[in-house]
């Protein structure tokens, strides 16, 4: 009875996280709006159906009614040698944050390329985007599942009845829910303001941020499964293939921490440039001394692997086979090669503070090379505009970020671990997990700091466009109208900008030349690839 409960309120939650469109239904007259009632009817009754589907499976299994999952579970057994309740959600967790990132890049290029759609089911990368997050959430859900009546780990956490959760399959579940959360959402957030032009915008973030955290509720299954048997049967195994498997999930969770990077990766940021190397040092110093401590030895530099590979099948994916606009990506190579000289050097230090001496480096000599690569193959070359700001921001940045992964990892492994157990460092004590909290404040703080933009701008403008020439190349001239702020009309005016680029774009103009005070006029060019 308990398992039918659950199973119903699954489906109670399906159900309102994609009944929401259809309730505030559209009339076709709001531009830029939500979804029409046509769509979000059959979005709803999409997922109805889907959901439906998942429950049927839980009953049955829980019942002994089929033994679809047990013949799964075994299979995946015999190929890692880990418990089903962390293979099977693994394996279909690594696959569907794989479709739910390639849908999320193709969907910002075709927005660049094309502009608005036509409607949220017009668009072929949505559902890319909403099967991915879906997967995510049912891997978590399996997890309980397949984890048996009997407490499968030290770790796990009764939730009633014969029903226990691995820590790291309540995560990836609770992630994948607040993630698809974030479709409805969308879609109100669309009818009440109109269309936002930014990946930024607070129900993106949700789906974007709750992927990202589902994979390290990836390796934390992982971990608690390795404890419970006692080792690590996949490193037993084939070499290639073990290093293959870490590579791609330790590298997954560096890929899930860039990924708020992505406006910066089709240079088209909304926001001020000194976010791009802000971002990249959070993200190579949580991700690198994470993964470093997670796997031992070569784990940063198994992370940089899995992460380029990753990176370039999806730049393959949507600027070569899909022929949009290509999406370029930091490559942490630098970096990870400082975190590797730190850890191999540890001398009995906290990860935390071995984290921290990682992140002044990376926010150096690793902020240096990530300097000179974007001048080799990124969209937006950075200039001695950034400075002092960029090199102040990204070494804070980088050494709080440092302090927070080296936190995160000796949480997970190590003396102090409540998962696989490594002697890698010092254990944890009370001095380092304020340190962690101080530096998430940090954190936050820089991020908040870099938010303000330029007060200087217009209050309002006004865009004409006018076709120049059509086909594949179109090319647009746009006048652009500024309302100035009181006081500043002596300063500002009108200005022209011509472009290849279609209506609803966000690609970034051409250099401007000055033609007139208080105007600015560009020549002609193709939009960003």
């Amino acid at each position: 009875m308990r398992g039918r409960i659950i199973a119903v309120g699954t489906s109670a939650l399906g159900a309102l996280m994609y009944a929401a469109p259809a309730y505030a239904q559209s009339t076709g007259q709001e531009p830029a709006g939500g979804a029409a009632i046509g769509e979000a009817i059959g979005a709803t009754a999409g997922a109805l159906v889907a959901t439906a589907l998942v429950v049927l499976l839980i009953v049955r299994h829980r019942d002994g009614r089929t033994d679809v999952l047990n013949r799964f579970g075994r299979w995946a057994e015999r190929h890692t040698g880990l418990p089903a309740w962390a293979s099977v959600p693994s394996m279909l967790l690594g696959v569907s944050l794989l479709v739910a990132v390639l849908g999320m890049y193709w969907d910002i290029s075709l927005h660049i390329d094309n502009g608005r759609d036509p409607g949220p089911l017009a668009n072929p990368a949505h559902y890319l985007i909403l099967v991915g997050l879906y997967g995510v959430l049912v891997a978590g859900v399996l997890s309980i599942v397949l984890a048996g009546t009997e407490k499968p780990t030290k770790t796990a956490i009764h939730i009633g009845g014969e029903w226990w959760a691995p820590v790291g399959g309540a995560m990836m579940a609770a992630c994948g829910a607040f993630a698809l959360l974030g479709f409805p959402l969308d879609d109100m957030w669309h009818r009440l303001f109109g269309q936002d032009v930014t990946l930024w915008g607070p129900t993106h973030l949700m789906l974007i941020g709750g992927a990202s955290l589902a994979t390290l509720g990836g390796m934390i299954l992982m971990g608690e499964a390795i404890t419970t048997v006692g080792r690590d049967p996949e490193r037993e195994g084939t070499p290639w293939v073990y290093h293959v498997r870490r590579a791609l999930l330790v590298g997954g969770f560096l890929v899930a921490l860039s990924t708020f990077q992505a406006e910066f990766d089709f240079g088209v940021p909304q926001f001020r440039d000194v976010y791009q190397p802000i971002l990249i040092m959070l993200a190579a110093g949580i991700g690198l001394v994470t993964c470093r401590l997670y796997i031992g030895r070569g784990g940063a530099l198994l992370a940089v692997g899995g992460y380029i590979v990753i990176r370039g099948f999806l730049a393959i994916m949507v600027g070569v086979v899909w022929g949009e606009v290509t999406p370029h990506f930091p490559l942490y190579i630098v970096e990870a090669l400082l975190v590797e000289a730190v850890f191999a050097r540890a001398a009995g230090r906290s990860p935390v503070v071995n984290g921290a001496i990682a992140g002044a480096l990376i926010g150096t000599v690793g902020l240096a090379a990530e300097w000179a690569w974007s001048h080799i193959w990124m969209p937006i070359p950075w200039n001695d505009s950034l400075l002092p700001e960029a090199a102040i921001a990204g070494i804070v940045t980088a050494v709080a970020a440092g302090i927070l992964g080296g936190f995160i990892g000796a949480s997970l492994v190590g003396k102090s671990g409540a998962l696989i157990s490594r002697e890698d460092g010092a254990r944890l004590v009370t001095g380092d997990r304020r340190a962690a909290l101080a530096s998430g404040l940090v954190l936050m703080a820089v991020i908040g700091w870099a938010l303000p933009m330029s007060t200087t701008g217009p209050d309002r403008a006004q865009v004409a466009l006018k076709d120049i020439q059509s086909g594949k190349e179109r090319t647009v001239a746009a006048t652009i109208k500024l309302d100035p702020r009181p006081g500043r009309a002596a300063r500002s005016g009108s200005s022209t900008r011509s472009r290849r680029s279609p209506p609803g774009s966000t690609g970034r103009p051409s250099r401007f030349r000055s033609t007139a005070a208080g105007s600015r006029r560009c020549g002609s060019s193709r939009a960003t690839r």
